[in-house]
């Protein structure tokens, strides 16, 4: 089986596996969307935010490039969609699948972070009054 061949197979396989994740195709082989639901208890309950991952023909020995596709206002977020994810920086492994970073967005969600500063004006206003941010954040449009 050819590298491209098994490459395929493994993102069908994925695709198929974790049905909570949808992994959806474009015209371009190697950039795939998926989506996320805000959590509940959260101010993302309910929203639907669509997620690109750019796929390397090195897939799954190199890590895949995502980003938030739906804007979001999250301290962890920057505005062109970028994330904070140490998993894509520093943890990446073949054993690691797409949705080991759904589910990494997932949890982010739940647990903004503002150490990470990377939504710098989020991460200020849920430092200094969490209410405030929270209003913000639930008043982000959806898809």
């Amino acid at each position: 089986m050819s590298s491209l061949a098994a490459w395929q197979k493994r993102l069908e396989h994925e695709r198929n596996k974790f049905p909570e994740f949808p992994l959806i195709p474009t015209e371009d082989p190697f950039i795939w969307h998926s989506e996320v639901i805000g959590p509940p208890g959260t101010p993302y309950k309910d929203k639907v935010f669509r997620i690109e991952l750019k796929i390397s023909k090195q897939y799954p020995f190199e890590a895949p490039y995502a980003r938030f596709l739906t804007p979001i206002f999250h301290p962890n977020v920057h505005e062109s969609g970028q994330f904070y994810c140490p998993l894509l920086l520093n943890y990446w492994s073949p054993s690691k699948t797409l949705q080991s970073i759904m589910l990494y967005i997932e949890d982010m969600l739940k647990h903004p972070d503002p150490a990470y500063k990377y939504g710098f004006e989020a991460a200020t206003l849920l430092e200094s009054d969490r209410a405030a941010f929270e209003a913000k954040a639930a008043s982000y449009s959806n898809l």
